[in-house]
């Protein structure tokens, strides 16, 4: 069963107490899944306690940075199956999220992934979620989520999806 902290539990809204960005390209790695994902340029990579992966953090502003934050869990159905799953599991959960859109992609390694864009309401801030799902290593996905405010979204979306076109699968 698809934990319900998936999608939008744990889509977190990180404050703007983060330091400023870096300027060399970082990424987030795991051998454990399998994947390296590069962080879109200028962003920094941190740890944040009670997440197992560390998350991409964009520059603050107006109290709120963009964020990309990595979830996985066992699931052994397609990747569209996962998606839909999610979907539901949003309405339910999540009352009040617009699905903006729904839309495949493929990486630039060839990993075929679906896309879900969301408006959502999180912590009493309007939030634009970006859903990338994709497999992952011995029956697992990964929804890699990018989170920004509401006005600002569309900004950070060219960015994001070349970061995620960037996706490698490790060994």
């Amino acid at each position: 069963a698809i934990k319900v902290s998936l999608l939008f539990a744990t889509a977190m809204t990180v404050v703007a107490s983060f330091v400023a960005p870096c300027h060399a390209q970082e990424s987030i790695r795991s051998t454990e899944a399998g994947f390296t994902l590069p962080a879109p340029k200028g962003w920094k990579v941190t740890e944040i306690a009670g997440l197992k992966y560390k998350v991409a953090v964009g520059k603050p502003a107006n109290g709120f940075a963009p964020n990309i934050v990595i979830v996985d869990e066992a699931f052994g159905g397609t990747v569209n199956a996962y998606a839909e799953v999610n979907k539901k599991n949003a309405a339910k959960f999540a009352p009040g999220s617009k699905l903006l859109s729904n839309s495949a992609f493929v990486t630039k390694g060839g990993i075929a992934g679906v896309k879900l864009a969301y408006n959502t309401i999180q912590q009493g801030k309007s939030l634009r979620q970006v859903f990338y799902l994709v497999p992952a290593k011995n029956k697992r996905m990964l929804a890699i989520t990018a989170s920004s405010m509401g006005k600002d979204g569309l900004k950070y979306d060219s960015d994001v999806d070349t970061a995620v076109r960037n996706l490698v699968k490790t060994k």
